[in-house]
């Protein structure tokens, strides 16, 4: 195991605190859940004796038609992130990544010891070693866009064929506005989510993961050496979550259809070149002609605007930057005007 670094994460805790214009924040606002009819009564969940993990289990297990023992619950997306790279790395040499990508989906496999080969999205997963292990984001975090069913498809039969591993990290799909996707599971594929994207609820540090029945028991062994279970009580609420998904579906699709459009027309205004009008998450990620490195740029941004956005170079990017696009649409349209005078005068 070997030190790392996660840029992202400095950067943000660095100016989070005190930002007027957030523009970093992929997920979307926290929610007050005892609205929206979730009990959260701890004296009522300790007298009814509930199980929390396996409601939780079987709530997953129905919203992606699979079975219960093809599901367990994970403390957010990063640990998840953690225990499939310890995976890989007890059982592999390399894993691949399509460039650009999350930072930790580097700099993780990179910690524990894995080699890791970056390929440029366009030649994934062509490129790459049948013996390689696989990991990445769909949607795409920073470019938001989902990758085609038959890429997928492609990954786990390589991985079924070589006996290797892959991870999937659903974090943004719920932002494709479809109904609960159909997992199919794939021996050595591990499919994960998290609570604090779509739903906003990041402080439940809530997660899940998918797969075969084998894996699913390596990666229960390892989170009891890391951490142990997840909390009952926080399950049996999450699951109580999943089952109002109709309300964070709604709520999301209203701010996020119409905060795209602002930011597609904001891109259009300025020649910056994005794939927003074709992603499906609620952020994009923006290049610039200028040559100024991309977190000098951000600087410059944050300091002349207010407004927080986040280096490509995080994400294995030159030139470009990535921008979310959930915070209250009246907000948003006042940073993104502050932007337009930048980058109109950057040019």
């Amino acid at each position: 195991m070997q030190d790392s670094t996660f840029d992202l994460y400095d950067w943000l805790m660095e100016n989070v605190p005190g930002t007027k214009y957030n523009l970093s924040q992929s997920g979307m606002n926290q929610v007050d859940i005892s609205k929206i009819g979730v009990k959260t009564d701890f004296a009522e969940f300790a007298s009814a004796n509930i199980d929390g993990e396996k409601f939780f289990r079987k709530t997953v297990a129905a919203l992606h038609s699979v079975d219960v023992d093809n599901v367990t619950s994970t403390i957010g997306g990063s640990q998840a992130i953690f225990i499939v790279a310890s995976i890989m790395a007890m059982n592999h040499e390399s894993v691949s990544i399509p460039v650009p990508e999350y930072e930790p989906m580097f700099s993780v496999p990179e910690m524990v010891g894995l080699r890791v080969d970056r390929i440029n999205s366009g030649d994934f997963p062509g490129k790459a070693g049948k013996e390689t292990a696989f990991m990445i984001s769909d949607p795409n975090n920073p470019r938001g866009v989902r990758y085609r069913r038959e890429v997928i498809e492609q990954i786990a039969e390589t991985v079924a064929e070589n006996r290797t591993h892959a991870l999937i990290d659903e974090a943004f799909m719920d932002f494709s506005y479809e109904k609960p996707q159909r997992i199919k599971v794939s021996e050595g594929t591990i499919f994960s989510n998290t609570f604090s994207k779509f739903y906003g609820l990041g402080f439940m540090r809530t997660g899940y993961v998918i797969s075969d029945e084998e894996t699913i028991a390596r990666v229960n062994h390892l989170r009891s050496l890391f951490t142990g279970g997840s909390s009952s009580y926080i399950l049996w609420i999450a699951a109580q979550i999943l089952q109002k998904r109709d309300y964070f579906y709604n709520m999301a699709k209203k701010l996020v259809d119409v905060n795209r459009k602002i930011v597609a027309d904001f891109a259009d205004e300025t020649g910056l070149v994005s794939e927003v009008g074709s992603g499906s998450a609620p952020y994009c990620l923006m290049r610039y002609r200028s040559k100024i490195n991309p977190a000098d740029l951000c600087r410059q941004v944050l300091s002349k605007t207010g407004v927080l956005l986040s280096s490509g170079a995080y994400f294995g990017s030159e030139s470009s930057f990535r921008l979310c696009f959930t915070p209250e649409t009246e907000r948003l349209t006042e940073a993104i005007e502050l932007l337009t005078g930048f980058f109109k005068a950057l040019r």
